[in-house]
């Protein structure tokens, strides 16, 4: 799965609240354009995966997604 943190209607945060509450268990990918650490340890928190930055690079999520 691969959520923008900002969204209108249900953040990241609450979406992978919502996902880990109804037992996803499939990797969860945040990603964002701020760089901001505090950010991406809460989404953690929440139970993604991993966080990346924008603009998104294909490489990127294929190493979040431990395929590279």
């Amino acid at each position: 799965m691969l959520t923008d943190i900002n969204m209108p209607n249900m953040d990241g945060f609450a979406l992978t609240k919502a996902l880990k509450a109804r037992g996803f268990s499939g990797k969860i990918i945040g990603c964002t354009a701020a760089d901001d650490v505090a950010e991406t340890e809460q989404l953690i928190a929440c139970g993604a995966s991993k966080v990346i930055q924008k603009p998104i690079n294909p490489t990127a999520v294929l190493e979040a997604l431990g395929l590279s």
